[in-house]
């Protein structure tokens, strides 16, 4: 067969590729996956069940799918040139919920969960009620999210939320205020920490 110079950069585009994937398939069958997921602070998924209802629902395929995901050799290298290319070839301010700021670092995106505040006023009234407390002076206090010291002011955490939600379910117990004051600054946060 002739394939002509145009047919012959086809053919060996179409190898190298499949190349390529072959190599990528065999060293996921050969390397051993992480057992904890540095970047991301997590174990990796594990391997769902398989029964005819998982199959049929298709729970079966997205738990696979992650599963797959972060078993997948090179996939920290894979995530750190994606990164990489979001924030600093496209200058994008987010990536999957996260945001990179010079101030403060890598951070997440998260709005105040009254539901998560009432939960933890319930567990400090149920502290400052304790007969064994009785007549001490009892404080509360929250550390607010990182964002607040962005150099521009992203959507997420707001303090006076935080504050609102907690003072109206924690009254005649002391607030000690952090958010605002020279108490706490950037300088607090680590870098790489997402809170």
């Amino acid at each position: 067969m002739d394939y002509g110079k145009a047919g012959l950069r086809q053919v060996l585009t179409a190898s190298v590729f499949i190349g390529i994937i072959g190599v990528l398939f065999i060293l996921n069958l050969v390397v051993k996956p992480p057992d904890v997921l540095v970047s991301e602070r997590r174990k990796p998924a594990k391997f769902p069940e398989l029964t005819v209802n998982t199959v049929l629902s298709a729970d079966f395929m997205g738990k696979f799918e992650n599963y797959a995901d972060d078993r997948f050799v090179f996939r920290e290298g894979f995530r750190s040139i994606h990164a990489f290319t979001v924030f600093d070839v496209y200058r994008m301010t987010d990536k999957s919920g996260l945001y990179r700021s010079e101030t403060v670092g890598l951070g997440e995106f998260k709005r105040v969960d009254k539901t998560a505040y009432a939960q933890s006023a319930a567990k400090i009234r149920k502290v400052a009620e304790s007969p064994l407390l009785e007549g001490a002076n009892i404080y509360y206090s929250f550390v607010p999210d990182k964002s607040i010291f962005a150099e521009r002011r992203l959507p997420g955490f707001d303090p006076a939320l935080a504050e609102e939600a907690l003072s109206g379910a924690l009254t005649g117990v002391n607030y000690i205020r952090l958010a605002g004051t020279d108490a706490i600054s950037a300088d607090c946060f680590y870098q790489t920490d997402l809170h």
